[in-house]
């Protein structure tokens, strides 16, 4: 998920006009706040990670490893995947799948 687009979220004062110092520094403890949450978010989501593998190599195999071993990719012929979006093609092989 670090990877992934985020989306900037500071709280500012927008809008025309001065504005006033308790709103200024209003904004800039609620941004503070924002920053520790998602710092303790992110290392909840390592710890969980880090158990996940653990669970995953104790359990005797490498993480996805024994999906792909299960369910093999179905054959599609080419002229039954013509005409149909890349996309939808792929969610019906998702579904096929389950």
């Amino acid at each position: 998920e670090r990877g992934k687009r985020r989306i900037n979220v500071e709280l500012t004062a927008g809008g025309g006009g001065s504005k006033s110092g308790a709103r200024k520094e209003k904004l800039k403890e609620k941004n503070v706040r924002l920053n520790e949450q998602r710092q303790r978010r992110a290392e909840a989501e390592a710890k969980q990670e880090k158990r996940k593998a653990a669970k995953e190599a104790k359990k005797g195999g490498a993480p996805g490893a024994d999906k792909a071993e299960e369910a093999p990719e179905p054959e599609v012929d080419a002229a039954a995947q013509e005409g149909i979006h890349p996309a939808r093609l792929a969610m019906l092989q998702r579904i096929n799948n389950r």
